[in-house]
């Protein structure tokens, strides 16, 4: 608006000589209004901008880097606490496992310790009929032996075909012997114990079904100096942790939040696609090793973080 126009709008909005003065507070009530409905469309417009790079935002190729104010790239870096010793408890068949007492996670356990029986397992039926037709082999064993001895020597065919199933038995009789074996060494199986001494992670669960060689728990020895923190996310981030040379990441226990400092392995960097989905763009992620400065007794492997 030219100054002119400004001047002749303030002049003309003044209440004139003889004007009623409601004449001139409506003037002043209908600029306001104006104003208000004014900044009523500026608040809806951008509520919808902000919706829609909410929703229609995070499906166009690389709409984070347009708002990153709206998208964390540290907040989607997953870490884990690892070992390599950790030792991995199963079952040798599937059933029923029951504890012989729940545990929660980090109780202490010694070597040799029953964790549980397995139930409701075939063993036991597939042992007795092993030994079932382990007794009627060595039965009829016996009788071919038997039969030989009794007058058929003036009879080579027959002898020799009596050689022959008698032989045959024999063999039958070895493996079934091994069969056994195995199954025994199933059925002692059945009662699980602690292989080392340490502290379960993730705890003991009563009782669940469990299907053949399934994990039921995990047992950390009590050397705490190989713990590793696996940090996985996007390839920017990861590159950037590496380049600093240390990282903090926070870890929640319930004692309340854990800081620790970690330094990474640069050798141990792994890159990796990560596929959205059919029609949606792909992302380079990576992942790193990083070595823990000072580890607290409360933390187990298997923990998860985030970074600080």
């Amino acid at each position: 608006m030219a100054p002119a126009d400004a001047l002749a709008a303030s002049v003309s909005s003044r209440p004139q000589p003889g004007e009623p003065e409601a004449t001139a507070w409506d003037s002043r009530t209908q600029r306001m209004d104006g104003v208000r409905k004014a900044l009523s469309v500026h608040a809806l417009v951008f509520c919808c901008a902000v919706v829609a790079c909410l929703v229609v935002g995070p499906l166009l190729p690389g709409a984070r880097y347009l708002i990153p104010w709206l998208v964390s790239e540290r907040g989607r870096v997953h870490v884990e606490l690892q070992s390599p010793q950790l030792r991995c408890l199963s079952v040798p068949v599937g059933g029923r496992f029951v504890a012989a007492k729940a545990l929660c996670n980090g109780t202490e356990v010694v070597k040799g310790q029953i964790m549980g029986v397995v139930e409701d397992t075939p063993i036991p039926r597939e042992l007795a009929d092993a030994q079932r037709k382990y007794a009627d082999l060595q039965l009829h064993l016996l009788r071919l032996e038997a039969q030989r001895g009794q007058g058929i020597a003036g009879e080579p065919g027959l002898a020799a075909g009596m050689v022959r199933e008698a032989r045959d038995t024999a063999l039958k009789l070895r493996d079934q012997e091994r069969e056994i074996a195995r199954l025994r060494e199933l059925e002692a199986k059945l009662t699980v114990t602690s292989p080392i001494s340490g502290r379960v992670t993730f705890g003991l669960a009563a009782s669940r079904p469990v299907g053949p060689h399934e994990t039921i728990c995990s047992i950390y020895p009590p050397d705490r100096t190989d713990l590793i923190a696996l940090l996985q996310g996007p390839e920017a981030v990861i590159d950037g942790i590496i380049k600093a040379g240390r990282v903090e990441v926070v870890f929640s226990t319930p004692e309340g939040d854990v800081t620790v400092t970690a330094t990474p392995l640069h050798g141990s960097r792994h890159g990796f696609v990560v596929e959205k989905g059919p029609g949606k763009p792909h992302e380079l992620w990576a992942s790193v090793h990083c070595v823990p400065v000072d580890v607290p007794p409360n933390l187990l492997p298997g923990t998860v973080g985030r970074l600080r």
